[in-house]
């Protein structure tokens, strides 16, 4: 008596399915957990929370997760000195070409040991010239 043949190429077809599926699956979510990783830690320009109550040398923490947004996705260069003030308040520290907000200080006891600020340079006329984030690392300065 003669068996039947089996009929693998429906079973073949069926598998493969399936993993291509789960290909599929497994790269939709390996795409969504790259995006959100990039996105991890950064959070949309505020004004309010940028100026929340503080002391200085102790600026709030959600000024480090907007900074991101807020250099990259608003005007800030060519602006007029009182446009930033109007967005940001008033300056931490201001001399007669510049003027920085804190974004960021770690302490070691008393002392900062790590400090991050956005500094801006304006003209005689108030038009803001530049703006870059400057970072202070105990150490750093004494290689």
């Amino acid at each position: 008596m003669r068996k039947p043949a089996l009929h693998l190429s429906r079973g073949i077809t069926s598998n493969s399915n399936l993993m291509k599926s789960k290909l599929y699956v497994v790269l939709v979510v390996a795409l969504i957990f790259i995006v959100g990783c990039e996105n991890f830690g950064k959070t949309r320009f505020d004004k309010a929370k940028w100026s929340e109550d503080y002391e200085i040398g102790f600026p709030p923490p959600s000024r480090n997760k907007m900074l991101t947004d807020l250099v990259e996705n608003h005007q800030l260069k060519g602006v007029r000195y009182n446009e930033v003030v109007k967005m940001l308040g008033q300056p931490d520290i201001r001399d007669s070409a510049s003027f920085n907000y804190e974004i960021a200080i770690d302490y070691s006891g008393i002392d900062p040991v790590y400090i991050k600020y956005l500094e801006f340079n304006f003209s005689r006329d108030s038009i803001i010239t530049a703006f870059h984030v400057e970072e202070w690392e105990k150490g750093q300065d004494e290689k």
